[in-house]
């Protein structure tokens, strides 16, 4: 419903509002004050629920503007509702015991100078390169990703923490992973192309192990210089019990010396499939070899108009 940053005292949260139910006899919204910390995130987090009568914000609202731009027709009353605007904020004070007024007042108060005092706030991290001297190559990952400790070698993992789509209770963390394999210098064209592919099934399909359902996606373009560019893309119901549909996007592309690097994206699926092909094409075009200072061209995917029924692969 919103978000924007606010601030509580001189260093910056991020104020979050959604509803987690709406149904008539039943009206549930949730506001997130999201403060980062050197140690990680801390969450205040505001529930006000309506099990009365709903809607009735609603009704008063649109009624009132009916009669102001006296309606008579079913069409103009159509016209009306769709650009009617309930949980505009400058209404919360004719209804301050409406769920979504509570959360906004509270957040408010949260906000206010005195109200918190952060001690041990977030360390800056400025987009910088990160050299990878195991792979052989530089790269500059996408904003407030950082390096997790289970990284090494040939394989690396950076996580950011998002405000939402995180297991049940929790919120999400987007991971971006990078790897890298010897490629068989035997196989070559349409050969080639085929053992590159059942590679990175292979990886995703790490990925849906357990998953109660799934669907994936994947399509290819050449690269540099006789090189090649596979993307698949993957949408998941993990098994766990709560957790939200999963959404993976791997790209895996070949480069000089017989190497093939990965590079990975998992995040929640409410995250769309753009925008983390986005993430994943900014990590691409930082990436060069170590000792030169090309970046990678640009591949992009095809247009979503131009998709191919044989590019889905639906999995049981």
């Amino acid at each position: 419903m919103s978000i924007e940053r606010t601030r509580p005292g001189p260093h910056e949260a991020l104020s979050v509002v959604h509803r987690m139910a709406y149904e008539p006899g039943l009206e549930i919204v949730m506001g997130h004050l999201l403060i980062p910390l050197s140690s990680g995130l801390f969450e205040f987090r505001i529930i006000a629920a309506n099990r009365g009568p709903t809607g009735v914000r609603e009704t008063v609202l649109l009624g009132e503007a009916a009669a102001k731009a006296d309606i008579k027709t079913d069409e103009a009353l159509t016209q009306l509702m769709a650009g009617s605007k309930p949980d505009d904020p400058r209404h919360d004070s004719r209804f301050p015991d409406h769920p979504l007024s509570v959360v906004r007042s509270m957040l408010r108060m949260l906000a206010e100078p005195g109200s918190i005092e952060v001690t041990q706030p977030a360390l800056q991290h400025p987009a910088s390169e990160v050299l990878l001297p195991d792979m052989g190559c530089a790269m500059t990952p996408p904003p407030r990703y950082l390096r997790t400790p289970d990284s090494d070698g040939t394989f690396l993992r950076f996580s950011r923490v998002a405000f939402a789509g995180g297991a049940a209770g929790s919120d999400g963390v987007q991971m971006l992973t990078l790897s890298c394999f010897k490629e068989d210098g035997a196989a070559e064209g349409p050969e080639r192309l085929k053992l590159l592919t059942a590679e990175g099934e292979f990886l995703i399909q790490g990925r849906l192990r357990g998953a109660t359902s799934s669907q994936l996606e994947t399509w290819s373009a050449p690269g540099q210089d006789g090189g090649v560019h596979l993307f698949f893309h993957t949408v998941f119901q993990p098994e766990t019990f709560g957790d939200p549909q999963q959404r993976t996007i791997l790209r895996l592309f070949t480069q000089a010396q017989g190497m093939v690097n990965v590079v990975m994206l998992d995040a929640a699926a409410c995250l769309s499939k753009e925008e983390m092909l986005a993430d994943l094409e900014a990590v691409i075009q930082s990436w060069r070899p170590l000792g030169t200072t090309a970046a990678l061209p640009s591949v992009s995917p095809p247009p979503a108009e131009k998709k191919q029924k044989s590019w889905w692969r639906w999995w049981a």
